[in-house]
């Protein structure tokens, strides 16, 4: 995968993401009285076409970390109508002409109006979490005490920014203005469909099917990519530890490969092998993998995704890859896949014969 169809890959899937949001959203943009005066308004911007980055970081997340569109849809369409809201009334507040090409909401109707429609956006925004939910009723209660914290932080950040401009606040230090995004633009557009992405992506590793670990999807490239990334976020890693303890202790017991199965998942497990070779190797035999099974990659491109994996997962402050110390150096860099094999059951053998003696 090139630099270039990398982007074009991440902005399709965007474009599917606020696509899918906007659709959502209709429902609550349908016609209704009074018509003229409220609601032609409160549909105008909404539909004025926007990138949609809040919802799409949503439910990027909350499918990364495991979660399904379904679940994360509503909380999508909160934040996009919450964030048309916002427009109304910084566009009111700052003296906006335009937003998205067009004439702003308060110089088509008045400032009455433009605000009274903003008024209803945000009240808007509060019905997609409470209406028919796919979500648990504690992970719901989570969803929206977050969103009306994001809520609350947004417009304490809006007033701190109109309370320096009424006061013509001139010292200020880049401290100031770091706080202030955090309470503003940072928060609502980063942070928060992040934090409720991710929520809601975590509630769903709770319900992981061991039934699903066969499926051929899972041995893709991007898929270990992505396993790599989410799997530095402690709230994921504590789920699938618990998952992979029960599984390995379930009589009669399993032989299990990863990254720190000998330091964390099983640090007393009864025979421990670190598995290793150099990263060209690697790279080799995962493009040949990834060939096989009809995939079109390049071995350079395969390399760079390995070391910089190993990077990751080697610096990463929970559960870092390292090898135990009491584990069996097994370098397979020279060996092929049968040799590698033989060389496992050499040393579990010898471990096994050495308990007997003892």
């Amino acid at each position: 995968m090139t630099a270039t169809s990398g982007l074009e890959e991440v902005e399709a899937a965007l474009a599917r993401y606020s696509s899918l949001t906007r659709a959502a959203m209709q429902q609550y943009l349908r016609d209704r009285a009074p018509a003229r005066y409220l609601y032609n308004l409160v549909r105008d911007y909404p539909t004025r076409t926007g990138k949609g980055i809040r919802p799409a970081l949503l439910l990027a997340t909350c499918q990364a970390f495991g979660g399904s569109l379904g679940e994360a849809l509503g909380p999508a369409v909160a934040i996009e109508l919450a964030h048309n809201a916002f427009l109304v009334h910084d566009d009111i507040e700052d003296g906006s002409r335009q937003r998205r090409g067009k004439p702003t909401l308060h110089r088509l109707y008045g400032t009455p109006l433009a605000v009274n429609a903003g008024d209803a956006l945000a009240v808007l925004a509060l019905q997609p979490l409470r209406d028919d939910t796919p979500l648990s009723t504690r992970l719901s209660h989570q969803v929206s005490d977050e969103f009306l914290k994001m809520l609350t932080r947004t417009i304490e950040g809006q007033a701190t920014e109109l309370g320096w401009r009424a006061d013509n606040v001139v010292d200020l230090a880049p401290t100031d203005y770091l706080e202030l995004i955090s309470r503003k633009t940072c928060w609502y557009t980063t942070v928060w469909p992040l934090r409720v992405g991710a929520l809601i992506g975590v509630a769903a590793a709770h319900a992981l099917d061991p039934r699903r670990l066969d499926e051929a999807a899972l041995k893709r490239h991007e898929v270990g990519e992505a396993a790599s990334l989410v799997s530095a976020f402690p709230e994921v890693r504590a789920v699938v530890l618990a998952f992979q303890r029960n599984f390995g202790r379930t009589p009669p017991g399993a032989v299990l490969d990863g990254r720190d199965i000998g330091t964390v998942i099983f640090p007393d497990a009864d025979v421990k092998i670190f598995v290793t070779a150099s990263a060209e190797v690697r790279a080799r035999r995962r493009a040949v993998e990834l060939e096989r099974a009809g995939n079109s990659v390049s071995e350079a491109d395969v390399l760079a995704d390995i070391r910089r994996r190993d990077e990751r997962d080697t610096s990463r402050a929970t559960a870092p890859l390292k090898a135990a110390p009491d584990a069996h150096l097994l370098d397979t860099t020279h060996l092929d896949i049968d040799a590698a094999f033989r060389a496992a059951i050499d040393i579990v053998e010898v471990v096994r014969a050495g308990r007997k003696r003892g």
